[in-house]
């Protein structure tokens, strides 16, 4: 945190009262570079001191890089800002804006330093490897299965015999079927004998029962093996008992596997990860700091700023 711990400094630095380079402006107008020029015994490292702040030289450089301008007018440019900070600090009116935004500044810098370390940090092939497998849908995919079936759904055990009956019904009248729709009115004209009688296409599964459409989901894990066992496509299976009844399946599709190659994975999932690591170590460093210094709210705050209109 050495960024952070400088730039706490800094901003701290600049809260003394009216500083000597204010002064030597205002009665000899004297340039603040030329001001600067004088020996004040400065710390190792800084270039000029505004009051008790001093102005580091990696201050100088860092605007000058980024400002595209000489040395020399970033340390101009960086001693009126410090001037203009510390009577802005020191008016009462301001005192508030002003905390705030230093707080501001510091959060800016302490994020900048995670971006900084977390960009500096390889990404290992174990961080690519996790990534892979909580995307399994997109970069490993198994093969998959798409299904259509009809269910004979029961409560009592006492009419399981009769719902199979019905369900073994089904799988003669469907066995003829060329497609899902001939399936589905073939299914639907046998008596249901008093039984709900479900028909429904599904999206593919693989043989796990995971639904491998982006929208996610499962299916029970007897359904999902009978459904892989079917050995052709326009076959069907023998009727399957699960948790939701009797079942006829009827295989529509199967899906080859599909992986996405490692470097190729890798170069689309770095991005993901440098990502994740980065709202992971903000999080940790927030619920550090809160453990560490607990926030106190007033609750009269909350009625005050529910009070406060914002335009559309």
């Amino acid at each position: 945190m050495k960024t952070a711990a400088w730039g706490a400094a800094w901003l701290r630095g600049l809260a003394p009262g009216v500083c000597w380079l204010l002064a030597l402006g205002c009665t000899q107008r004297t340039r603040p570079e030329e001001a600067a020029a004088v020996d004040l015994n400065l710390d190792e490292g800084a270039v000029a001191r505004v009051g008790s702040a001093t102005i580091p030289a990696a201050a100088v450089a860092a605007v000058s890089a980024a400002q595209g301008v000489a040395p020399k007018a970033a340390l101009e440019r960086l001693l009126r800002d410090t001037l203009l900070a510390e009577h802005a600090r020191g008016h009462p009116a301001w005192q508030a804006r002003v905390a705030g935004a230093e707080s501001a500044v510091l959060a800016r810098v302490l994020l900048e330093r995670f971006r900084a370390e977390n960009d500096a940090r390889p990404v290992t092939d174990a961080e690519i490897h996790e990534a892979v497998s909580e995307r399994w849908r997109e970069y490993d995919r198994p093969v998959s299965v798409r299904t259509i079936h009809a269910v004979v759904q029961f409560r009592a055990e006492a009419d399981e015999p009769r719902a199979r009956v019905v369900a073994e019904a089904i799988r003669a009248a469907v066995s003829g079927a060329t497609d899902e729709a001939e399936f589905e009115r073939a299914a639907r004209a046998v008596a249901a004998d008093g039984f709900t009688v479900k028909v429904e296409s599904l999206d593919p599964i693989t043989a796990e029962g995971d639904v491998v459409t982006p929208h996610g989901g499962a299916l029970v894990e007897q359904y999902a093996r009978a459904a892989h066992a079917i050995k052709d496509v326009g076959g069907t299976s023998a009727v399957t008992r699960t948790a939701y009844g009797y079942h006829v399946i009827r295989l529509v599709e199967r899906l080859p596997p599909q992986v996405v190659p490692f470097e190729e994975a890798r170069r689309r999932l770095e991005p993901v990860v440098r990502g994740v690591r980065a709202k992971t170590a903000h999080s940790a460093l927030l619920r550090e700091l809160a453990q560490r210094e607990p926030s106190v709210v007033d609750r009269a705050a909350v009625d005050v700023t529910g009070a406060i209109h914002l335009e559309p």
